[in-house]
């Protein structure tokens, strides 16, 4: 049997739950831990976009993704496919050569 306390209770535990995810940080477009790297020529049409099997996260013109089995060429292919022309790849850490680059966004 529910009391009054315990829906006070309930409610209250839903408001703090609720509060704590509108304030709680979320992770950045260059989070830690990513394993790829995007620098796009202009702002992203999607924050989440879907490429090279794995959901980017995306804030203007910088993406990432986490490690995936993909290939670096192809990821970068599939992204620049969904989100336009991409500057600068890098893949844990190393960035992508310029010839490399160029067949990406060929």
């Amino acid at each position: 049997m529910t009391t009054l306390s315990s829906t006070r209770l309930s409610a209250s535990a839903a408001l703090a739950l609720a509060l704590g995810l509108a304030v709680a940080p979320g992770a950045s477009a260059q989070g830690e831990g990513a394993h790829f790297r995007a620098q796009l020529a202009a702002p992203a049409p999607d924050a989440r976009p879907l490429a090279g099997g794995v959901v980017w996260r995306c804030a203007e013109t910088a993406c990432s993704a986490p490690r995936t089995g993909g290939r670096p060429l192809r990821m970068c292919r599939e992204l620049k496919q969904s989100v336009g022309q991409i500057v600068s790849f890098e893949v844990a850490g190393q960035v992508l050569s310029a010839e490399d680059l160029a067949r990406c966004n060929g």
